[in-house]
């Protein structure tokens, strides 16, 4: 079972170190010669948002899994227009696209859940929305959408902004916020390698935090 990443960041780079082991083949792309260096693989190919090269395109093409962990920029979506094609025609049996809750809107700390209707409030948000409708288009029932909440995890969490001064005291009076633990999301992700069909799923803490 091969797996082609688009975009080694945090969560993707932690469902690789957590489950790679799971897979024949994996292989990505990251945005920087210097991002390459420091995974210290041999199949990482570079993809600034450009046309990637043939042989980038080939090997998505020929993936069984196919994770896209890149968000969309103001414009088009560079992973879609890139990649688009190659993914639509290949052999991928499942294709997972990491969104965000954030396309719910604000419910004012009601409860939510899948089938909650979408409510993107920015800009941001509206074109992750939009991404998910494209890739459901091309691809039906291939497509699993995780949409997650706020990761934290090693290096990435409130001690750690807390330390480095970045932290900030905010008064949002009973506002609450939806958060996922690094390693759920990386498990979510090989539930949904596992799954034997599509749709859209919501990864977060059993609880909010204020």
């Amino acid at each position: 079972m091969n797996l082609f990443v688009i975009g080694f960041g945090y969560t993707a780079q932690r469902v690789v170190d957590l489950h790679g082991s799971g897979f024949s083949r994996i292989t990505g792309t990251v945005r920087s010669a210097e991002k390459r260096a420091l995974l210290a693989a041999d199949d990482i190919h570079l993809f600034d948002g450009t046309r990637p090269a043939d042989a980038t395109l080939a090997k998505a093409a020929q993936a069984d899994i196919v994770l896209i962990s890149v968000p969309p920029g103001s414009g088009d979506d560079p992973a879609l227009t890139a990649f688009g094609d190659a993914i639509t025609t290949g052999r991928a049996r499942r294709v997972i696209y990491l969104s965000t809750v954030g396309v719910y809107g604000d419910h004012q700390g009601a409860w939510i859940d899948e089938a909650t209707p979408l409510a993107p409030e920015h800009d941001r948000v509206q074109a992750r929305v939009r991404v998910e409708q494209e890739w459901q288009a091309r691809i039906g029932d291939r497509l699993t959408v995780l949409r997650l909440g706020g990761i934290y995890g090693p290096g990435r969490n409130a001690l750690v902004e807390l330390r480095a001064g970045r932290a900030r005291r905010l008064i949002h009076n009973d506002a609450v916020e939806h958060l996922a633990r690094l390693y759920d999301a990386a498990a979510a992700v090989m539930a949904a390698v596992r799954c034997g069909r599509g749709g859209a799923w919501n990864i977060v803490d059993d609880e909010p935090a204020p």
